[in-house]
């Protein structure tokens, strides 16, 4: 999977606002920007959800405003937030000239920047001027923990501040460097993202933000934390949290210390939810062991079970499977009939073994199951005729005329051999059955 390369955000915006301000060359703008695209300008009524919204929100601007722009970039920052999403934040200054003189504007520009189509667009930019409405040193919109002063001291504001022009904004939350993480900071988009009014949160969590964590990530968290905070002050991980309605969210968290006005230790952090990242990455995982069409294990993922089985257990079975007429099956009702009973296969080996056993599907009809720990020639025979016997009586139901049957191979395990050689044996052990007999068992 491409990354996109340090600096390679800067790239793709620079060549964004070439084609906008200066040559603007709406379409060429319009393709360096995803099609889910989110724009927020400076405006109340500058908001643009999706390219198509967009072109006719900056094709209006163009209209009324035709001249070219030139413009600078200073003070950029990216980071990776994961693999597929770079977020990033700059100074941008705008400049339009005249006859009559020129007009500037000065703006922080923050946004994400994605793969599409094997291509990097700009997925989300926020466009906002400073205001003066707000206090010097006071940051927005925040509550704080009842053992938090009325405000972040400066030094941990000068923190704060640095941190989030590092960072794609998201829910801000922080806790005392305590046990349970008391409450220090929270905003209210983080408030909105775990379901809680502010009052909720402090009554329903006792103030720990620790109680907000998935029970089985919380103690690694927190040991994560408070390592990464007393080795370099710094700290970043992803777990879950459950909201107020029971539902977990994975959240990538980068945080920081900061000191309090009362001189007490905190964190103070960044929370970006990535539950639709990690989702599509373990359906990635489940896709590289898994065979697509029945779902149970494929070949290389076999392998690498049964030779860990292997050190663990002496004792096994592998059973080698083969579907008899099964070509004759596909020529005559279609692959869709033939699919349909690779399927049935998988599943009736699935319900016919051990959790712990290894089910895989090696290509075509052959099948493979490794019994861990079974080495009884009694009981792995008793195995291969109840698997037969229940596929064969499926098969007479579904195709009766096509004499459907599965043929069996097995071999007991020895503690000298890897999974080539135990296969092979076995494997000669199906050809023996298929040779000799159709809808037969053989035993090395």
């Amino acid at each position: 999977m491409a990354v996109l390369e340090r600096k390679e955000a800067k790239k793709v915006i620079k060549n964004f606002f070439d084609a906008y301000l200066h040559k603007r060359d709406l379409e060429t703008a319009l393709s360096f920007v995803s099609s889910e695209i989110i724009s927020l300008g400076t405006g109340k009524d500058e908001i643009a959800v999706g390219k198509e919204a967009l072109r006719r929100l900056l094709g209006k601007e163009i209209e009324e405003i035709p001249g070219a722009f030139s413009y600078t970039v200073r003070d950029f920052y990216e980071t990776a937030s994961h693999e597929e999403l770079y977020c990033f934040f700059c100074i941008l200054t705008a400049r339009l000239e005249d006859e009559g003189g020129y007009v500037s504007m000065e703006t922080r520009l923050s946004g994400v920047c994605c793969q599409e189509e094997g291509e990097w667009k700009i997925l989300n930019l926020h466009m906002s001027t400073p205001t003066e409405a707000q206090e010097d040193g006071e940051f927005f919109p925040v509550k704080y923990g009842r053992r938090a002063m009325e405000k972040l001291g400066n030094a941990a504001n000068r923190n704060l501040a640095e941190l989030l022009t590092n960072m794609v904004p998201g829910g801000i939350m922080g806790g005392y460097l305590e046990p349970g993480f008391p409450l220090y900071i929270i905003n209210q988009e983080m408030l909105d993202t775990l379901e809680y009014t502010y009052e909720q949160l402090v009554e329903e969590t006792g103030e720990l933000m620790g109680n907000l964590m998935h029970p089985d990530d919380r103690e690694w968290v927190e040991r994560t934390v408070f390592e990464s905070v007393e080795a370099t002050g710094e700290y970043e991980c992803r777990y879950r949290m459950i909201t107020r309605t029971g539902r977990e969210i994975w959240f990538y968290d980068r945080g920081r210390k900061v000191i309090t006005d009362d001189g007490k230790p905190a964190i103070v952090s960044v929370m970006i939810d990535i539950s639709e990242s990690v989702e599509a990455e373990n359906r990635l995982k489940e896709e590289a062991h898994q065979d697509p069409l029945t779902g149970i294990l494929n070949r290389k993922e076999a392998v690498r079970r049964m030779e860990y089985l292997f050190e663990k257990v002496a004792d096994g079975a592998v059973l080698v499977l083969d579907i008899d007429n099964f070509k004759h099956l596909n020529d005559t009702r279609g692959h869709q009939a033939g699919d349909r009973v690779l399927v049935y296969l998988a599943g009736l080996l699935r319900q016919s073994v051990r959790k712990d056993d290894v089910v895989a599907r090696l290509g075509g009809d052959e099948f493979l199951v490794y019994l861990s720990g079974m080495s009884g020639d009694d009981c792995i025979r008793k195995k291969m005729e109840g698997i037969r016997k229940a596929f064969a009586k499926v098969m007479k139901e579904w195709y009766p005329e096509l004499n459907l049957s599965v043929s069996i191979g097995a071999a007991r395990h020895s503690a000298a051999e890897g999974f080539d050689e135990i296969y092979k044996r076995a494997d000669d052990a199906l050809y023996r059955a298929k040779r000799e007999e159709k809808d037969s068992a053989e035993m090395a």
